[in-house]
């Protein structure tokens, strides 16, 4: 079956697909040439999907049950932000000297979403205070353990859920490089979403993102960093800052020519100018560093 999500204005696929293809081996999508291989859970239901564009669409292969159409387009809509109008972030770019640029040089770059919220939180917990390139070693390590393979050919694999998390134990994780820490804290997050403290559907009723934040710092081993990483990725709430993240520092840092990292007051005063869009600011002060 072929679905077809027309490309809103401010798009670009070819940034999606840079973004996707990045060549740190990611276990849970596969790039082929200007087509985007990805295993997706709708409801209780596994597709394998493939996406591709047109001149006006993007067109989108489901390999599975095709009784969901309308969850797999809704899928593919958040996974990319396709709802969102750019116009005014970039009207907002061009007005701010050293960023100017960023609209032209990165026209149509999106925010790709994880959408599950136990998977954004699970991956930057995996993810802190080492080098991207060892953080995905150690995902494909953790995924092709406990998740399900979605295409033995590509490589590629659904994330393992928090109810297949919840009952491992840290040694099992030390043994796929995991610090002891860094396994009690994902294991502790699984087990927390197992007994309702950290409900996905909850927290996107929350109307102060703020709130949600508080909300989720009250699980060992989320702090002020992974919350707003995972709100922003799964939530698609579009004010939040990833506070003391290095891309993003060092992005500041030469934006703004200096010869230190700048303070926590300094980003605060470069953020400013973007009440709103804090998030989207973000991402492309990541994209600008390549």
């Amino acid at each position: 079956m072929r679905l077809h999500l027309p490309k809103p204005p401010n798009f670009n696929f070819k940034q999606i697909v840079w973004f996707l293809d990045r060549g740190y081996d990611d276990c849970l999508h596969k790039v082929e040439g200007n087509s985007v291989w990805k295993p997706i859970k709708t409801g209780n239901r596994k597709n394998l999907i493939r996406i591709e564009e047109n001149h006006s669409d993007l067109v989108i292969h489901v390999n599975g049950p095709t009784d969901q159409r309308n969850d797999i387009l809704n899928y593919v809509n958040t996974w990319f932000d396709l709802d969102r109008d750019l116009s005014g972030f970039y009207a907002i770019l061009r007005k701010s000297g050293s960023l100017e640029s960023l609209p032209d040089s990165f026209y149509g770059f999106r925010i790709i979403a994880i959408p599950d919220l136990f998977e954004s939180l699970a991956w930057s917990i995996i993810g802190q205070q080492i080098n991207l390139r060892f953080a995905y070693r150690i995902k494909r390590a953790f995924v092709e353990s406990y998740g399900e393979p979605a295409d033995d050919d590509l490589g590629i694999y659904h994330f393992p859920g928090f109810e297949v998390v919840r009952d491992l134990s840290v040694t099992e994780l030390r043994e796929l490089q995991f610090s002891s820490r860094k396994a009690e804290y994902l294991i502790g997050i699984a087990r927390s979403f197992s007994n309702g403290s950290i409900a996905q559907e909850r927290l996107a009723d929350m109307t102060d993102t703020a709130e949600v934040i508080d909300e989720l710092c009250k699980t060992r081993g989320i702090g002020e960093w992974t919350a707003n990483y995972a709100v922003m990725k799964s939530l698609g709430r579009m004010d939040c800052i990833p506070w003391g993240d290095t891309g993003m520092l060092e992005a500041i840092r030469k934006m703004r020519g200096l010869d230190r990292k700048p303070t926590r007051e300094e980003v605060q005063a470069f953020y400013k100018p973007f009440k709103g869009w804090e998030s989207y600011l973000t991402f492309y002060l990541w994209r600008s560093l390549y």
